[in-house]
């Protein structure tokens, strides 16, 4: 159990992200209800880890989009406080 748990968090570890594509649609209406006017962004994430790579693809809203967006800023913000504390290579 330990193994596979490992195994499975060095595969965590060791996927990037290599691409993404976007689309943005306009949902106007929907079987229940005959209005709708909704935005939605559509995202492909292109995965890769050391043997294969895939897509996972995500719809979100956008007031989900927007938490994303600041989760991402806020980890841009963590990763460059951490180059900026890391010893220069010499």
């Amino acid at each position: 159990m330990n193994k596979l748990s490992l195994d499975e968090t060095d595969n965590t570890l060791s996927t990037h992200l290599t691409d993404f594509d976007w689309k943005l649609k306009l949902c106007v209406a929907s079987d229940k209800l005959a209005s709708v006017d909704k935005a939605l962004v559509n995202l492909d994430f292109h995965l890769k880890t050391d043997s294969k790579t895939k897509v996972l693809p995500v719809e979100l809203d956008q007031s989900e989009l927007s938490k994303l967006i600041e989760k991402l800023e806020t980890a841009q913000e963590a990763v460059s406080a951490m180059k900026a504390q890391a010893p220069l290579d010499n």
